[in-house]
């Protein structure tokens, strides 16, 4: 399930996941990130996993509403999480190879570090 969704100025979309995720929650994470490339022009996305379970098992990944393409304005994909379910996630994600930068982090600060932002969390989050 998703937990939060949201922006942080000026194009940062944050989305922590929980437990399964379903493949209605999937689609709606990437329309929220298409609508903010509509309006910022770009975005970078930092996917946090907390007490991740993976997805739910009649997840269809062939759609094209369950995934962002490499010329769609997304600069960097940071995902957080557990060390064990790296390997999977990055697996799934990277499911046509893709040229966007994607990485895998244990903690929060190294992954805004990497996507070239502050260590520490903004407070003017702007949720969904």
């Amino acid at each position: 399930m998703v937990l939060r969704l949201g922006l942080e100025p000026p194009n940062l979309v944050i989305a922590t996941v929980a437990g399964i995720v379903t493949t209605r929650e999937q689609a709606e994470l990437v329309a929220f990130i298409r609508s903010t490339i509509s309006i910022t022009g770009s975005a970078r996305v930092l996917l946090c996993l907390e007490l991740f379970a993976g997805w739910h098992p009649d997840a269809r990944f062939d759609r094209d509403d369950l995934w962002l393409h490499d010329d769609e304005g997304v600069s960097k994909i940071a995902i957080v999480g557990p060390q064990e379910w790296k390997a999977t996630v990055l697996t799934l994600l990277a499911q046509p190879v893709r040229r966007i930068p994607i990485a895998y982090f244990v903690t929060e600060p190294a992954a805004r570090t990497w996507l070239g932002l502050d260590a520490v969390p903004r407070r003017n989050l702007v949720s969904t």
